[in-house]
């Protein structure tokens, strides 16, 4: 009479090892679903693994509870391979979960964006905008580069249109292949640093000067004063720089100073006495 209690205890036992082992498996889904973007160093094929103490569940409830058995032959690396009780059930919950994963339905790609003068160099604000038909998705460039991660599945390998901008630097329009979770370079040109200044040049008694020579930033750039003493130059400066000017009339020096270029103030110059 003892060993059929004997075979009860032991049973329940094992219905509990089998619930043990499914709270285990149970925690773990919920983990991996709630921190599933936190774990992005995780392959997704990686994810199986989880199925680990749901198989060993399984096998400890129908073999160790239920006292069910189970055997399976089969041809391998050019032998039999036969395996029987609850490895059979181990095996066949982890490659059949393996085998029937949910796959990725989206992707991500990185564009790197740097400056086309210095390689060195990244772009560290801008946006990048991403075209392929009628979708279309922006990001923001941070620290020289824009990640793109929801990008659907079906897009994997075609092409696609890139516009690039950032300030300070021409805006790129390329034709590039999706790489799939890698990355591509972009460089983008710097815009020259350009001022336009205009002015007058009179004498003291404020008679205007015509054909006295300008002489910009130590002959950096050149310009000449029309008949009523108008003058234009364009300088590869910001707005807002101090250069040096020097005027000359009849090979003359007539003024010598620092001037601040604006594109948007008349400079007028004042020269001494014919």
């Amino acid at each position: 009479m003892e060993e059929p209690s004997n075979n009860k205890t032991s049973s329940l036992a094992w219905v509990f090892i089998s619930l043990a082992g499914f709270a285990v498996f149970l925690v773990t889904a919920i983990l991996f679903g709630v921190y599933s973007d936190k774990l992005n160093f995780i392959s997704g094929t990686s994810y199986f693994f989880m199925l680990i103490p749901l198989a060993l569940a399984s096998a400890a409830f129908l073999f160790g509870a239920l006292r069910s058995h189970a055997k399976f032959t089969g041809k391998m690396y050019g032998g039999t391979l036969e395996l029987g009780g609850p490895v059979v059930v181990l095996l066949l919950v982890v490659g059949l979960g393996y085998k029937f994963r949910p796959q990725p339905e989206s992707f991500g790609f990185t564009l790197n964006v740097f400056s086309a003068t210095d390689t060195t160099e990244v772009i560290n604000k801008g946006n990048a905008d991403v075209f392929f038909g009628t979708a279309h998705w922006q990001k923001n460039i941070s620290d020289g580069q824009a990640v793109f991660s929801e990008i659907p599945d079906n897009y994997k390998g075609k092409e696609v249109t890139v516009i690039t901008s950032a300030d300070g630097y021409d805006a790129k329009k390329q034709t590039l292949g999706v790489p799939v979770n890698a990355a591509a370079n972009i460089y983008l040109i710097k815009i020259a640093d350009s001022v336009t200044v205009h002015g007058l040049v009179k004498d003291k008694k404020g008679n205007v000067i015509k054909n006295a020579v300008l002489v910009f930033a130590d002959g950096r750039v050149k310009t000449m004063t029309d008949e009523y003493g108008n003058f234009t130059a364009v300088l590869p400066f910001k707005d807002g720089t101090e250069v040096s000017l020097r005027v000359y009339l009849h090979d003359e020096l007539k003024y010598d100073n620092l001037v601040t270029l604006s594109s948007v103030t008349s400079l007028p110059v004042s020269i001494s006495a014919l």
